[in-house]
């Protein structure tokens, strides 16, 4: 590896954070923050009483493993992120003020759009980045790089997403997954479809 790269790999690894809104969505959303015995085992990770503006994005993965453990010990893995990332959507744009704001014509969006704005909220928050592609009237292709959590959690969030704007029977395909500069973030290709409203 060259020293470039090295350094590259370092820079990422060494700032890689995500806003607090992330992590605050997901506990409400899931139910997590109402739940004392989840937020004291969690209280190392993110202390609601004290809380800062960014948070490692282990801290996020870590987080994410406990709900997995204490709300969905029936799922699979996969299937566990996709429910988080699902309730991680309904805890931001129900239970933050700046979800409800950022969103607030989310029901008049069609899908497309919605990506487009989708792109500059998980940019601003700390998710990565997100580029979109229409393929079809109702197919687009989402490219996610430096995504901090799994696959199946980035396809929660958006069939939670695009049902909210009265698309119907959303479904995912992953199409494709690339190496990454560090072990903590994930880059990714997905294939959306949808039935019209």
């Amino acid at each position: 590896m060259a020293l470039s790269e090295k350094v590259a790999t370092s820079k990422a690894t060494a700032t890689v954070t995500v806003k607090k809104i992330v992590i605050e969505a997901l506990l409400k959303g899931t139910g997590a923050h109402d739940n004392p015995a989840i937020m004291a085992e969690i209280k190392n990770l993110y202390d609601s009483d004290h809380t800062e503006a960014t948070y490692p994005v282990a801290n996020l993965q870590n987080i994410s493993e406990v709900l997995h453990k204490r709300l969905y010990p029936h799922l699979s893995r996969d299937q566990a992120y996709f429910e988080a990332g699902r309730k991680t959507f309904q805890g931001f744009y129900h239970k933050t003020v700046v979800g409800g704001i950022m969103l607030a014509a989310l029901k008049v969006m069609n899908p497309f759009r919605l990506m487009s704005i989708g792109s500059k909220i998980f940019d601003d928050v700390g998710l990565g980045q997100v580029k979109s592609e229409q393929l079809a009237t109702n197919k687009m292709r989402a490219s996610y790089r430096n995504f901090p959590t799994t696959v199946h959690a980035a396809a929660g969030i958006w069939t939670e997403a695009v049902t909210s704007t009265g698309a119907a029977n959303p479904r995912y395909q992953i199409e494709q997954v690339f190496p990454s500069t560090s072990t903590l973030l994930q880059n990714f290709d997905m294939i959306y479809e949808w039935d019209p409203k």
